[in-house]
């Protein structure tokens, strides 16, 4: 229910490399109503800001919810996004 996409910093931004970035994405298409959106928004910033400390400094995350994250709880919606920040730093860490 929850994608992240994980990238390290390009070289051309060096004052930005000791900064992590993230980004929340809630498309129109997966959640219609602009309150669920918001909602969910929020719930996933919270989660995240928690989690940033585990990412290496200077990494880019982008979290893009999907349908049927509004009827999950909290919990739900954190073990989404431990799985896809996991899987993404992994993936990250192959590619080298």
């Amino acid at each position: 229910m929850v994608y992240v996409k994980i990238a390290a910093p390009d070289d051309s931004s060096l004052e930005l490399e000791a900064t992590t970035q993230a980004g929340i994405v809630v498309p129109k298409r997966e959640v219609a109503r602009a309150v669920d959106r918001n909602r969910v928004k929020r719930r996933l910033r919270h989660l995240l800001a928690a989690r940033l400390s585990t990412v290496p400094s200077g990494t880019r995350i982008v979290v893009r919810a999907l349908r049927g994250c509004t009827n999950m709880t909290s919990d739900e919606l954190a073990e989404y996004l431990d799985r896809g920040l996991r899987a993404s730093l992994q993936k990250e860490i192959a590619r080298g």
